[in-house]
């Protein structure tokens, strides 16, 4: 049915995975569509990845269409880099989600998921270092790759 233009406070909750809370207005006439919606696991860990996840973390650069300075964020469209979030803290490293949505991003020694406009900030993991590393997402997402030095770990996200 039809909600009144107000705003409204939305809750998903689903056992076993974090919950996720926005602030939505309802405009007259207008629709809302809660399309940057990704359940993340309650419980993380840290796992070793497997020879062909390590092989694909060593052939990768950096994300070509993310680059940061500083704490600032940037989408790369069309080669003309867009600010999509500005942080607190210096981004070490970034890469982004592969429905283009969301990204994982590194500071200090956390590795943290958020929408791509920096709304749903989740803590990931702890590293035992700082050292930047290098990611990426496999299995459409369910799954993030992780170097750091010479350590390979992988953290399963979602089912």
């Amino acid at each position: 049915d039809k909600l009144l233009p107000s705003q409204y406070l939305i809750d998903v909750k689903y056992a076993g995975y974090r919950d996720w809370r926005r602030m939505i207005t309802v405009d007259p006439g207008m629709a809302v569509e809660l399309d940057k919606l990704v359940l993340i696991y309650q419980d993380l860990k840290l796992m070793d990845s497997d020879l062909n996840e390590r092989e694909l973390l060593d052939s990768l650069g950096p994300d070509e269409e993310l680059q940061t300075t500083g704490g600032e964020i940037y989408l790369n469209t069309n080669s003309i880099p867009v600010l999509v979030t500005r942080l607190s803290q210096n981004v070490k490293s970034v890469r982004i989600y592969p429905d283009k949505q969301h990204l994982a991003y590194q500071v200090g020694n956390q590795i943290k998921f958020a929408e791509i406009d920096g709304r749903g900030v989740i803590d990931i993991i702890s590293l035992d270092s700082d050292e930047p590393v290098t990611m990426q997402f496999a299995g459409g997402g369910r799954v993030l790759l992780i170097k750091q030095k010479d350590k390979y770990f992988k953290i399963i996200l979602k089912d």
